[in-house]
């Protein structure tokens, strides 16, 4: 079975602080206060919208420094 790459674009958030990561193919949209709570919330969006045991991958393009 193929595995699908789920690409987030993460962006900084300027005014309000900490990161933003939007997935347009697929609508999902989360935020978290540093990049290891961003990187928890994607992974709990992605669980929410997709069968657990799907074979897929998370990527994290973008602002990660």
């Amino acid at each position: 079975m193929d595995i699908e790459e789920i690409v987030f674009i993460v962006e900084k958030e300027k005014e309000a602080g900490g990161y933003s990561a939007v997935c347009r193919r697929y609508g999902i949209f989360t935020r978290g206060e540093d990049l290891d709570d961003l990187r928890a919330m994607v992974v709990d969006a992605v669980e929410c919208r997709f069968d657990r045991g799907s074979n897929r991958r998370i990527s994290l393009q973008g602002a990660l420094a």
